[in-house]
């Protein structure tokens, strides 16, 4: 048995062929590109979520920052504060000694 094809029904059947193959390709490229972008918008969203809880964290830590720069002067003394308090409480100290020493002279001399 001999089977006789023309030469056009061998170019259509290599095209019907191609055109199979072709498609076959470019269903599978947009299955793949389909896959990548559900795994961009997964990875995306990811992003998104830890950029708003990382927002969400700084802003916090700002918020407490803030709150101890306002808690500062209140529970801590400077130096300078401190050590013009102190010299004010020697001289109150000194005029008190001056004076009680000037009452012991007035009371030694009697």
């Amino acid at each position: 048995m001999m089977l006789n094809i023309d030469f056009w029904q061998a170019l259509v059947m290599a095209g019907a062929v191609f055109t199979f193959f072709t498609g076959l390709l470019i269903m599978l490229l947009k299955a793949l590109f389909k896959q990548f972008e559900e795994r961009q918008s997964t990875r995306f969203a990811q992003i998104e979520t830890a950029l708003i809880k990382r927002d969400d964290d700084f802003t916090r830590l700002e918020r407490e920052w803030l709150k101890h720069l306002a808690e500062l002067p209140i529970q801590y003394v400077r130096r300078e504060d401190y050590i013009r308090g102190q010299s004010v409480l020697e001289a109150k100290l000194d005029a008190l000694y001056s004076k009680v020493e000037l009452g012991q002279l007035r009371g030694t001399q009697s």
